[in-house]
């Protein structure tokens, strides 16, 4: 039987794929993969979600650190760094700590996929924390929503998609992270 399965997994997976001009090409079919790509309604849902797991952090976004101030704080200077010097130039690589020593940012994370989206608000004004609790919002959000996306490509299923969402996006594992935004976003 479990044979009998694994074949027609096979099977069905090989139907979806063609062979065209010497390559594998896949069949546009009708179903997940015409689905549009940011469905709004699913989107709503995943910020509310993100609102609600980082509760009451929203109402104090300017001046409260998740968790202990340990990395969160390291976390917040390095976001603010990345807007004090040009990314990946000299001056960038040797920040104004371990003094006289050069290229001291080598020793810790870079961060600098996450600058992409603090640097334009701390650019606009928002304080450094304000642009680091913000970022720690958008990675729930942002995971929940692609994770939801993938798991209804996958199957086919919203409601499906919705529980990959927030089995990724609001994992107990992400609670027991919340210091290291590097890894929230990861």
């Amino acid at each position: 039987q479990v044979a009998a399965r694994s074949q027609d997994a096979e099977d069905t997976v090989l139907r979806r794929w063609k062979m065209e001009k010497g390559t594998w090409k896949r069949e546009q079919t009708a179903g997940p993969s015409n689905f549009s790509i940011f469905p709004l309604p699913f989107s709503i849902l995943f910020l509310l979600l993100a609102v609600a797991w980082s509760w009451p952090l929203v109402t104090r976004l300017s001046w409260r650190i998740p968790h202990d101030p340990g990395d969160p704080l390291l976390n917040t200077w390095i976001l603010w760094w990345n807007t004090q010097a040009v990314p990946f130039t000299e001056s960038w690589w040797s920040p104004p700590v371990f003094y006289p020593m050069p290229g001291s940012f080598a020793l810790s994370e870079h961060l600098a996929g996450i600058a992409l989206f603090t640097a334009p608000l701390k650019l606009v004004g928002v304080n450094p924390i304000a642009a680091y609790n913000v970022a720690l919002i958008l990675s729930s959000w942002l995971s929940g929503l692609f994770a939801f996306l993938l798991g209804r490509k996958l199957t086919g299923s919203s409601a499906a998609g919705v529980l990959a969402g927030v089995a990724f996006g609001f994992a107990p594992y992400r609670a027991s992270q919340l210091s290291h935004l590097q890894v929230l976003t990861a």
